[in-house]
């Protein structure tokens, strides 16, 4: 293979990646979109949250989606 089409399979294969990698963002973002709510409106009233406060919020939204 020359160098052209080394550069084109390798775009090739990184732009398959990263339109995988987005179509899982989306998913995530989309079936957690209740929580994320919860999470900017949390941080919207007092502006900063604990790491302890987020895992909290995190792991009780776990809890309820068993």
């Amino acid at each position: 293979m020359n160098e052209l089409a080394l550069d084109r399979d390798l775009a090739g294969r990184v732009h398959v990646r990263l339109v995988a990698a987005e179509a899982i963002a989306k998913r995530l973002l989309e079936e957690h979109r209740g929580l994320h709510h919860d999470i900017a409106k949390r941080l919207a009233a007092v502006g900063i949250v604990s790491g302890d406060e987020l895992r909290e919020m995190i792991g009780g939204a776990k809890d309820t989606a068993v």
